[in-house]
């Protein structure tokens, strides 16, 4: 089998025939392929298999299979293929991860990795992801790897689809926004209960002080910052996990969001949209008023306006009161 990448926590490598089990746990579960006509069965599975196969040889890309670094286990797959995506043919970054590893932020892992091989390898221009306009985790995703929406349209099944795409000029104009972005963040630390300086986000003690730097994306809010030896392991930037009490702040974490396009207030017509859109129900636990009627719905955003979040359709979702913890924007 050929290793094409590896990230972190992740390897992606070409499909063999010894998948076929793993891709059918994925491809037939009624969960995971609901925003597609059907589960596949096996013979389904076969045919993806062999697709994949075939891309290879065709294309030089193609899905590729995905594999937990630490235990070797297959839980999906990620990669590129060509699409017919509103009558064109355009190269397309698709994801499907096993629902047991689901919320892990291993699709975006994979997509950020296939993203930077194929700008990196590829004489393309622009690459795309789309999917059915309910299928909210699949465009976070897209959104969260620097993707930005352009259009919608109807499919040949009279489903409404989302198109999202990015082009080598921002992909480009990314990587130097991160460059700038380290070199602002390697100022922050934190001083000891011991007076010492630790150049790290979170230090704990100075047998840390001066250790070699890395540059880490939040697993919760995606933000990239620098992290020492002693904080690698918990990959969480100091707004979504403060400081614990061994440390004291002398530099706080300034990050200012892009110019916004919309405003943070949710319109009443909005709200509506975005409710029926999800068929009146909790996105996360699916309950639903209808059902019962102590369930209280919320619409919140996906990516939080503080954070550069837009108040849009495809960055807005409808939980229970449950599910978003209290939050505002209930219905």
């Amino acid at each position: 089998m050929k290793r094409i990448l590896e990230t972190e926590r992740l390897i992606l490598r070409e499909y063999v025939q010894a998948d076929f089990d793993g891709l059918y746990a994925i491809l037939s579960d009624a969960e995971t392929m609901q925003h597609y006509p059907k589960p596949y069965d096996a013979r389904g599975t076969q045919r993806w298999l062999d697709w994949s196969l075939d891309n290879y040889q065709r294309y030089g890309f193609g899905l590729w299979a995905i594999e937990l670094k630490a235990t070797g286990e297959f839980i999906g797959d990620c990669g590129i293929t060509m699409q017919n995506i509103d009558g064109e043919s355009l190269p397309e970054i698709g994801y499907h991860v096993n629902k047991a590893h689901w919320r892990k932020g291993y699709a975006k892992e994979a997509a950020t990795a296939v993203r930077d091989w194929f700008f990196a390898n590829t004489e393309f221009d622009s690459v795309y992801s789309y999917m059915n306009c309910t299928n909210i985790a699949s465009y976070s995703t897209a959104a969260s790897v620097g993707m930005k929406k352009i259009k919608e349209y109807t499919d040949i099944y009279g489903d409404v689809c989302l198109v999202y795409r990015i082009t080598r000029a921002e992909w480009e104009s990314s990587k130097k926004e991160c460059v700038k972005s380290k070199l602002k963040t390697t100022d922050a630390g934190y001083i000891n209960k011991n007076n010492q300086k630790n150049l790290g986000y979170r230090g704990i003690s100075e047998t840390h002080y001066n250790q070699r730097f890395f540059e880490m994306e939040c697993l919760d809010c995606g933000h990239r910052y620098m992290a020492n030896g002693c904080d690698v392991w918990l990959r969480k930037c100091p707004v979504c996990f403060p400081s614990n009490d061994h440390v004291t702040p002398i530099a706080k974490k300034t990050t200012e969001a892009s110019a916004h396009k919309s405003t943070r207030v949710i319109s009443d017509k909005l709200r509506y949209r975005v409710l029926k859109r999800d068929n009146f129900k909790c996105c996360a636990c699916g309950a639903s008023p209808a059902k019962d009627p102590s369930v209280e719905l919320h619409i919140d955003h996906i990516i939080p306006w503080s954070k550069g979040g837009e108040t849009t359709p495809e960055n807005l979702q409808t939980l229970c009161s449950k599910c978003n913890l209290g939050k505002g924007d209930s219905e």
